[in-house]
């Protein structure tokens, strides 16, 4: 069983990465780790880390909550789809969003561009 979870959230956080810092591998579409990113790498992986942590604790903590929030959310016959014999909720449906927007919002913290003056 904790080998399980393990792979969950080892599973979670590469996908999460993957989508924090998509299209970073490619010359083109580099802003992270590009010169006009006036953020340091140290900064840039601890800003990582933070959202991970935030992600994994919220993984952690979901068995928790579950039992206060309504049960339309919880309600396992939503989706109406088997997915390794387990059926999805409403709440399972929206998590990938979930990841995406705080993916949007770490893409955000992690790119500041560098302020020139061009007007001189």
């Amino acid at each position: 069983m904790q080998i399980s979870r393990l792979l969950l959230y080892l599973g979670v956080g590469l996908i999460y990465s993957a989508l924090a810092f998509r299209g970073e591998l490619l010359r083109r579409g580099a802003l992270i780790f590009s010169k006009q990113n006036v953020r340091p790498l140290s900064s840039i992986l601890m800003i990582h880390l933070e959202f991970l942590t935030i992600l994994w604790g919220l993984i952690w903590f979901y068995p928790h909550f579950e039992p206060l929030l309504p049960i339309w959310l919880t309600d396992d016959t939503f989706c109406q789809g088997r997915y390794y014999g387990r059926w999805f909720s409403l709440l399972d449906c929206l998590e990938p969003f979930a990841m995406i927007g705080m993916a949007q919002i770490e893409r955000r913290w992690m790119y500041v561009e560098c302020e020139t003056d061009l007007h001189r």
